[in-house]
């Protein structure tokens, strides 16, 4: 009961703040950037890279809140972006007198590299400088998603009988993966064809990027269970009764969005 209960309010809050306006979308992404990067320094605090989750989430928020607010617009490269906040953490463990400076900072720095790095250039993409706020993306990318956790559940609790990766998560099934898969792909397809976006892509291009997309949630999910598993821990956090962390309830939609931006900055493939 408890963690139906949060997931109907987890769902609530979300889809409210993607719908309600272009301020709540922006708090929205600040809070899972730097609550998930909270959760990952936290998790390696007691180990040998002891990384301040305090300072990591906060200087996070605030660079991706500054450039959604007031830069994105203008479009000036993350990169910079990027390469400034792993400055600011080398600076900070050398002040600090910290004495793996440097193991801390690489640390750090892929935090910000897979936590703040793939919202920022998500930002220009649904709030553009047309002044059009893109929600439809922001829909699609949260339901391929929530499609492939539902389904790849349903598929691994129904027909799962071989172990996908068992050493790091060996509740999955390739049954399950399968399944999960198959139904963004339907998903995907859905949301085209009953008019959430409008566009000349083929129909069949949407099935494929929603398979591609339910895949990269799944390895998200591997990604967050294998660091879990390194450090020996449940959860990544007890924020969300009965589900766990941020990180745990965004891990697949995280590696979604890197796998979107990269498509669109990197390959130059827009299909929404």
């Amino acid at each position: 009961m408890q963690r139906a209960l949060t997931g109907i309010v987890f769902v609530a809050v979300v889809l409210g703040a993607v719908l309600w306006r272009v301020e709540s979308f922006r708090v929205l992404i600040v809070l899972i950037s730097a609550l998930s990067l909270f959760e990952f320094l936290k998790l390696y605090k007691e180990q040998e890279n002891k990384v301040n989750p305090y300072f990591g989430a906060i200087t996070g928020g605030l660079i991706l809140l500054v450039y959604a607010v007031f830069i994105g617009e203008f479009k000036i490269p993350a990169l910079g972006l990027f390469i400034a906040l792993s400055l600011c953490l080398l600076l900070y463990n050398l002040f600090a007198l910290k004495k793996d400076v440097f193991s801390s900072a690489g640390l750090l720095g892929l935090g910000y590299l897979y936590f703040v790095y793939p919202f920022i250039l998500l930002v220009p993409l649904v709030d553009t400088n047309e002044g059009r706020y893109n929600y439809q993306l922001l829909l699609y990318l949260l339901i391929v998603v929530w499609s492939n956790d539902t389904f790849a559940y349903l598929g691994g609790k129904t027909f799962g009988k071989h172990k996908l990766m068992p050493k790091i998560s060996p509740n999955k099934t390739i049954e399950g993966f399968i399944s999960g898969i198959l139904f963004c792909g339907l998903a995907s397809y859905l949301m085209i064809r009953f008019g959430l976006f409008e566009n000349q892509i083929p129909w069949y291009t949407h099935i494929y990027a929603g398979i591609i997309f339910g895949t990269a949630a799944t390895i998200g999910d591997l990604i967050q269970s294998a660091v879990k598993r390194m450090v020996g821990a449940k959860d990544s956090g007890n924020l969300l009764p009965g589900h766990g962390g941020i990180w745990d309830r965004f891990d697949g939609f995280i590696a979604v969005v890197w796998v979107y931006v990269f498509m669109v900055q990197i390959a130059m493939i827009t299909i929404l």
